[in-house]
């Protein structure tokens, strides 16, 4: 009896010492989201511009549960909508309020595609990534890294839980790819389907840049065996595949569609090209959308987005793809955001992307027409589809979801709950009464502000594109707004009611689309921004003056990076965030000592930027030669320190230790306390590292896997905010109180 007391003793004194240990790493981390999970609210309710933005977040697309026979009760099927980077969401009320499904641990939380066991409906195959992600030959890791596919994940258990991703893919030589879904891919997933009558059997459409062809090679993958060994049965150098589309009621007849209409008849396991069937060359096309439809199953429509072109061409075939024929040019859309859904019940009656809206195309009396089906909706379609009554019609935008039941003449804008606003950046006041801005992609910039004039508490305050934002710290109605496409640089004196004219610093330079905009720490009324050069305003952006003049070998480089030493106001760091592509690169980071009338160039030694993109530098607030620069593109040296300033003989350190393969750095943000704490926001979360630069270590515990882009710390309550790429935003206590 007294040994097993001392055994008690023994562990419970274990447990404690080792809670003290780690006190420091768990300390906090209760994240709580703030939204916004409804359609904000008009700052002025009849400013068109505010209106044209309003919007939550990105939706890729609406998956239907397939409905159990129940002769019972009324049994109503789940709901399901995609996000390209805020992943899974359920509806139980067809679409009033939504949920997050259990998808906030997946390695890439974007949704590209669902698909349903047809008899069971536990069992659901899922791939991540964005289905429109937009891979770059130029950026290393091909681009947009974050947004690359990661692999299929299974769930049987009805969604509660989902595997890691699974399955051995095999390249079209016939070996077995262990690193297939390494971080970075450079896949893209845009179509994975089961068999209906055989659900052991999928197809998945996946396309990627290959670097030593200098194509965007397409495939088709198959699976007899639930998805454990995946065998390509269709590999198209440059095909670029996008689409597949069954004939309706025959497995056996699909359709895969890229830059040209690819047949199988026999359920996918062989391919036959269409290109001499009347379709217009390869050559031609950036890519092919297809439409099937109940209504009639030998018709396949094509939708061709054409390069160089302002419209599309419509095509039809009226038996099974036989042939093709030329119908009519419609407007177009960008390739990365085209699509075209068939009416189930009107063969003669399609929808599909024109420009940014909703176009409604139909024969009558033999001519084929399109006439605008869209008004209502949020900028840029990115899918349409019925229900599976053919009752409803779906919209997923870049701003939310939306229904119509009526053709398109009226929509319904269906996303409360979705909490998917794709933050760029995250600016707080530093006195009450405490206000949140922030910049959103497609959604314009939003406020936080409780008001009995909006129910969730946000407002849009600008349109656009919401990019680099800025509170007066000794003003919180002093604040800044900057836009990505428009080059657009604004300030309110209200708190963001109304807005001064454009006060963009130059109308002759082009910059980043996430151009840089700095307040001075010492003194919040000097502003820096960036494009090819440095631009200073001394009056709160009522007039700019360019900074010494840099003469880089690259006269298109951007710039991508300010920071001004919170200690000294002359030493300015900044960096661009053009890759150089080789072992000793320069003229990537410069540093002023002088405040900007002389520049020194302190790249060597950061051997990132070889082949990444510098994202983000920070310099600790006192000391002005403590200076740490983060990096993206999926190479291993994800952020570097210097504790000289970047000048000297090894001045650069790798400062990586701790960060996983797919924790490329973001936005850096240091703390004010005595352990000189700095805080990260990776493509997986947020991590700290304390006591002068040691190891990272995750602060996430409670926050889903997602990108962070942003951070901001509230000093008077000792909170950390971030803006995440998918997630709105959210807070959680500081590490150190």
């Amino acid at each position: 009896m007294l040994i097993n007391s001392r055994v008690r003793f023994l562990f419970l004194f274990l447990s404690i010492s080792i809670c003290c240990c780690f006190a420091h790493v768990v300390y906090a981390q209760n994240w709580t989201a703030l939204g916004p999970d409804s359609f904000p609210s008009l700052i002025r309710p009849f400013d068109f511009s505010l209106k044209n933005a309003q919007g939550i977040g990105r939706v890729t697309g609406v998956f239907f549960e397939p409905r159990k026979k129940c002769f019972f009760k009324k049994n109503t099927p789940k709901l399901f909508v995609g996000s390209p980077y805020g992943g899974l969401w359920e509806s139980t009320d067809q679409g009033k309020r939504w949920q997050a499904s259990a998808t906030n641990n997946l390695p890439n939380p974007g949704i590209a595609a669902l698909a349903f066991h047809p008899k069971k409906n536990s069992i659901r195959y899922l791939a991540t990534g964005d289905p429109d992600c937009i891979l770059n030959a130029n950026e290393p890791a091909a681009g947009c890294e974050y947004c690359q596919g990661r692999g299929i994940v299974k769930s049987t258990d009805g969604g509660k839980t989902w595997s890691n991703p699974f399955g051995t893919w095999y390249s079209c030589d016939g070996k077995a790819d262990t690193a297939f879904w390494s971080f970075p891919s450079k896949k893209v997933i845009r179509k994975l389907v089961i068999l209906p009558k055989h659900p052991s059997t999928l197809l998945a459409v996946i396309h990627t840049y290959v670097a030593s062809t200098k194509s965007f090679d397409g495939y088709v993958y198959r699976s007899e065996d639930a998805g454990e060994n995946w065998h390509p049965v269709l590999c198209a150098k440059d095909g670029f595949l996008k689409d597949l589309e069954f004939q309706p009621g025959d497995e056996n007849t699909v359709y895969v569609s890229g830059r040209t209409i690819f047949k199988s008849s026999d359920a996918g396991k062989t391919w036959q090209a269409m290109p001499n069937r009347g379709l217009p060359e390869d050559s031609l096309v950036m890519r092919c959308e297809l439409a099937v439809s109940p209504a009639n199953p030998q018709f396949v429509y094509a939708l061709f987005v054409l390069k160089k072109s302002y419209t599309s061409d419509f095509y039809l075939s009226e038996n099974s793809g036989i042939s093709f024929k030329k119908k009519c040019a419609v407007p177009s859309s960008p390739e990365w955001r085209t699509t075209l859904c068939a009416d189930p019940v009107n063969a003669q009656q399609l929808y599909f992307s024109a420009g940014n809206r909703v176009n409604k195309l139909f024969l009558t009396d033999g001519k084929w027409s399109y006439k605008n089906a869209g008004d209502g909706l949020h900028d840029d379609l990115h899918d349409l589809n019925f229900d599976p009554a053919g009752n409803k019609l779906y919209a997923s935008t870049d701003g939310g979801l939306y229904t119509t039941t009526d053709g398109g003449t009226f929509w319904l804008q269906e996303s409360r709950g979705l909490n998917i606003a794709e933050c760029w950046n995250v600016a707080v006041s530093k006195e009450k009464p405490y206000r949140i801005l922030v910049g959103m992609q497609d959604c314009g910039t939003q406020q936080f502000r409780p008001s009995e004039d909006s129910l969730s508490g946000w407002f849009m305050v600008r349109g656009g594109d919401g990019m680099e934002c800025a509170i007066d710290p000794l003003n919180p109605k002093i604040m800044y707004a900057n836009d990505g496409n428009n080059n657009l640089t604004a300030r309110s004196e209200d708190g963001g009611i109304t807005w001064s004219r454009n006060l963009a610093a130059s109308r002759m330079e082009r910059g980043n689309y996430l151009r840089p905009f700095q307040l001075d720490p010492a003194n919040p009324h000097v502003l820096y921004t960036g494009y090819h050069n440095v631009f200073r305003s001394k009056n709160q952006g009522e007039t700019w003056t360019m900074l010494a003049p840099i003469d880089l070998a690259d006269k298109n480089a951007s710039l991508i990076a300010i920071a001004v030493a919170p200690t000294d106001s002359q030493m300015i760091y900044i960096a661009y965030s053009n890759p150089t592509w080789n072992t000793k690169p320069t003229q990537r980071l410069y540093k002023s000592k002088d405040g900007g009338n002389s520049w020194i160039d302190i790249t060597a030694g950061l051997k990132g930027v070889s082949y990444t993109q510098i994202t983000s530098i920070a310099v600790q607030p006192d000391n002005a030669n403590v200076v740490l620069v983060g990096f993206r593109g999926g190479w291993e040296y994800k952020l570097m320190k210097s504790l000289s300033g970047g000048e000297g003989i090894s001045a650069w350190t790798n400062f990586s230790s701790g960060l996983p393969s797919d924790g490329d750095v973001n936005c850096i943000l240091f703390d004010k306390d005595k352990q000189h704490s700095v805080y990260i926001g990776t493509h997986s979360g947020v991590y700290v590292s304390t006591d002068y630069l040691k190891a990272w270590q995750s602060f996430s515990r409670g926050l889903p896997r997602v990108m962070v882009c942003d951070l901001d710390i509230l000093q008077a309550s000792r909170e950390l905010y971030i803006g995440t790429h998918g997630r709105g935003v959210w807070k959680s206590p500081l590490l150190n109180p």
